[in-house]
């Protein structure tokens, strides 16, 4: 069970690269509109929304495994149906500000893709009001 776990936290804690079932023969390559998105100015504890919009560039069915953000206050949301090659998608991120001032998160996105994970951020500045 420790063992398990130890894997389990090693797999998400490595940033540089993700094996993912079904490995090279089933990658494949997915373009961002933009991986990085100025969310302007917030007001505190009012969530705002990003969207990163996406293509499947690659030969294969995308299929995003997870996302994950850097911190409980980011909460994605992604497809959970495989994209087919040449067709578009989006990642919603839904942030709400839980301190007041300048921010920068960052969101790992587990694909069967090269490069994996793929990180998209987000930033700006939060306001009383």
């Amino acid at each position: 069970m420790i063992i398990s776990l130890f894997l389990l936290l090693q797999f998400f804690s490595n940033n540089e690269k993700y094996e993912i079932a079904g490995g090279i023969k089933n990658s494949t390559a997915i373009s961002f509109d933009s991986k990085t998105i100025n969310m302007g100015s917030l007001i505190f504890n009012q969530p705002k929304e990003a969207v990163f919009s996406f293509t499947n560039t690659g030969e294969f069915p995308l299929i995003i495994h997870t996302v994950r953000a850097s911190c409980g206050c980011t909460l994605p949301v992604w497809p959970k149906k495989t994209v087919k090659p040449g067709k578009a998608g989006t990642i919603r991120v839904i942030y709400n500000a839980s301190d007041i001032g300048h921010f920068h998160k960052s969101i790992n996105v587990i694909a069967n893709t090269r490069p994996n994970p793929i990180t998209l951020k987000i930033y700006g500045d939060v306001k009383k009001e």
